[in-house]
C-alpha cells in the first residue's frame, strides 16, 4: 500500500506540474530530478541524494521538492516530508496541490492549526485559478472540493462534489469524495 501512495502522490504532483515549462529551471537540476524519479521506488536513498543535488543547484525547482516529499512519505519520515513540502511551497507558492498535501501532513502529525492554514491557502489558489481560467477546470474543482472537505467545510465541499457528479456521475475519483471521512482518508493515505 505504501508504494501505491507514493505513486499516487507522484502522479498527483506530475499532473499538477504538467503544464509548467521546465525551461526556466537549471538543466542539470532537471536531469538529476529525472534520474531520481526513475529510482524512487527501488532505491529511495539514492534518489534522495540526487534530489538534494538538484535542489542545491536550483533552490527554486519545486518539482524536486515534491519528489523528496514522496520519498520521505515512503519512508514514513513525516518531519522531513513536511520540511521538503514547505521548501517546495516557498519555491512555488501557487502550487495548491502541494499546499493541500502539506495540510494533510500537518493534520496527520497532530498539527491541525497549521493544517487549516494550508487548506485555506490551497482553496484560495484554486479559487484564483478558477476565476482566471477554464484550463483544468474539472481537476481544480475536484481539488478545491477535496481541500474544502479536509478543512472541515462539509456542506460547501459536498455541494461541489454533487456538481462534479452531474458532469461525470460514474467517475470513481469523484465518488471517493461522496462519503468523505477525513480521519479515514488521512489514515489510508499515510498508511
Amino acid at each position: 500500500m505504501r508504494k501505491i501512495n507514493v505513486i499516487v502522490f507522484l502522479t498527483f504532483l506530475a499532473v499538477s506540474c504538467n503544464s509548467q515549462s521546465n525551461s526556466h529551471y537549471d538543466k542539470k537540476a532537471t536531469e538529476l530530478n529525472n534520474r531520481a524519479v526513475n529510482m524512487i521506488l527501488d532505491n529511495p536513498d539514492s534518489a534522495l541524494i540526487l534530489l538534494d543535488q538538484a535542489t542545491d543547484i536550483d533552490s527554486n525547482y519545486h518539482v524536486a521538492y515534491g519528489n523528496k516529499v514522496s520519498v520521505y512519505l515512503s519512508q514514513k519520515d513525516f518531519e522531513n516530508a513536511i520540511k521538503s513540502a514547505e521548501k517546495g511551497l516557498i519555491a512555488k507558492p501557487d502550487l495548491a496541490e502541494l499546499a493541500t498535501s502539506l495540510g494533510m501532513l500537518y493534520d496527520y502529525t497532530g498539527q491541525p492549526v497549521k493544517a487549516k492554514e494550508k487548506y485555506k491557502k490551497a482553496i484560495e489558489i484554486y479559487d484564483n485559478r478558477l476565476a482566471k481560467s477554464n484550463k483544468n477546470k474539472q481537476a481544480n474543482k475536484y481539488n478545491r472540493a477535496h481541500a474544502l472537505l479536509l478543512n472541515g467545510n462539509k456542506i460547501k465541499g459536498q455541494k461541489e462534489v454533487k456538481e462534479l457528479l452531474k458532469n461525470k456521475p460514474d467517475d470513481f475519483i469523484i465518488q471517493l469524495l461522496v462519503d468523505f471521512d477525513k480521519d479515514k482518508h488521512l489514515s489510508n493515505y499515510f498508511k
